[in-house]
């Protein structure tokens, strides 16, 4: 009887997995490993577009409030040391810097202020290196977008519900715009939207990629509304 119940038992701690059934766990664990490492880069890559997007959305709202507050443009001129009614902006132009954000002063007007269409001053960014003339550079930073995310396009339409159309292309009433030069002047937080011509629009979105799946958009409206929006 002990002999019977011994060799029952043994046969119980020799039972185990065989060779397919290991095959076919390590099959199904590797699937898993597939699919959650894919599912992590995607999700990773959106939270990282979407937070670039709203710092972008920032640099353009720090132009707003420096403008509003009296910011000091640091801009020497013949009639003052510096200039406190400057207005300053953000400037973005895909094809030349597809990465790249140049936060700016106006320094066009001799009192620095803003007013487009006027002949003393353009509201547009004077294209100029960082630091190269410090009294008459435009340029205050640089901030620029990194982990391979790129503006795609900037599009401008007469309402928010009309700029873009399907994944992130500009809508068939919008105008695609080769550079956006946004500018503020006190005492309003209206914003003044002028592409390189000098024209100036009542709202512009300017789209943000990761790769052609993953998009984000930030849309500035003229009465001053800066927003991030998810492109689909």
């Amino acid at each position: 009887m002990f002999f019977l119940k011994s060799k029952k038992n043994r046969k119980l701690r020799n039972k185990g997995f065989t060779l397919i059934e290991l095959i076919l766990v390590l099959g199904i664990f590797s699937i898993l490993t597939a699919v959650t490492v894919y599912s992590y880069g995607d999700f990773n890559n959106n939270i990282i577009l979407t937070n670039l997007a709203y710092e972008v959305a920032l640099e353009i709202r720090q132009a707003q409030v420096y403008s509003i507050s009296v910011r000091s443009s640091d801009l020497p001129n013949s009639t003052r040391e510096k200039q406190f009614d400057a207005s300053f902006g953000v400037y973005i132009n895909p094809g030349t810097s597809p990465t790249g954000i140049v936060f700016f002063s106006d320094s066009e007007h001799p009192n620095g202020w803003c007013n487009a269409g006027s002949a003393n001053t353009d509201c547009l960014f004077t294209p100029q290196i960082c630091g190269t003339d410090p009294g008459k550079d435009e340029c205050r930073h640089v901030s620029s977008l990194t982990r391979g995310i790129t503006f795609e396009n900037i599009c401008a339409a007469n309402s928010i519900s009309g700029i873009f159309g399907e994944n992130g292309n500009c809508a068939t009433n919008a105008e695609t715009l080769n550079s956006v030069a946004i500018t503020f002047k006190r005492p309003n937080p209206e914003s003044i939207i002028l592409d390189n011509k000098g024209r100036t629009h009542a709202n512009v979105g300017i789209v943000l990629k990761a790769n052609e799946e993953t998009k984000r958009a930030v849309i500035v409206s003229s009465t001053g509304q800066i927003s991030v929006i998810h492109i689909h």
